[in-house]
C-alpha cells in the first residue's frame, strides 16, 4: 500500500474516530473529507476491522462506527514498561540486575562496515 493511500486511510479512521457513529453522508459534512474518498475508505477500513457497521439509516445507508479498542490495545511490551515505569528508581535497577545476572549480557557486535581488530 502506497504512503498517500495508507496516510488517506489514516485520515478516514481519524475522522471516523472524531465524528461517529454516523453514516459517509453524514461523515463528509461534518470532516473536510470528500464522500468520494470516504466511502472507499470505510469499505477498507470494515475489512481491516476498525470500523464496523453499528446500525442503518432508511434515507443515507449503513451507520459506521469506529473500533478504537484495535488500536488502544497495549500490547505486553507496553503494560510491562507502563508497570516499571510506576515503580521506584532503585527497584527498577534491581530489577535490571537480576534480569542480567539471569540472562548475561547481549554480545557486542561490530557496527556494518567496521573493521575489526586484527588479533
Amino acid at each position: 500500500m502506497p504512503d498517500t493511500d495508507l496516510r488517506d486511510l489514516l485520515r478516514a479512521f481519524a475522522a471516523w474516530l472524531h465524528h461517529g457513529p454516523c453514516t459517509v453522508r453524514q461523515l463528509a459534512g461534518r470532516s473536510d473529507l470528500p464522500m468520494i474518498e470516504l466511502h472507499p475508505r470505510t469499505l477498507e477500513l470494515a475489512r481491516l476491522g476498525a470500523v464496523r457497521e453499528a446500525g442503518q439509516s432508511a434515507a443515507d445507508g449503513p451507520i459506521w462506527s469506529a473500533s478504537p479498542d484495535l488500536v488502544a490495545a497495549p500490547t505486553a511490551a507496553d503494560v510491562v514498561q507502563r508497570t516499571l515505569n510506576t515503580l521506584a528508581i532503585p527497584d527498577q535497577v534491581s530489577i535490571a540486575a537480576a534480569i542480567m545476572a539471569r540472562h548475561g549480557r547481549r554480545p557486542r557486535h561490530p557496527a556494518p562496515g567496521a573493521e575489526l581488530p586484527l588479533a
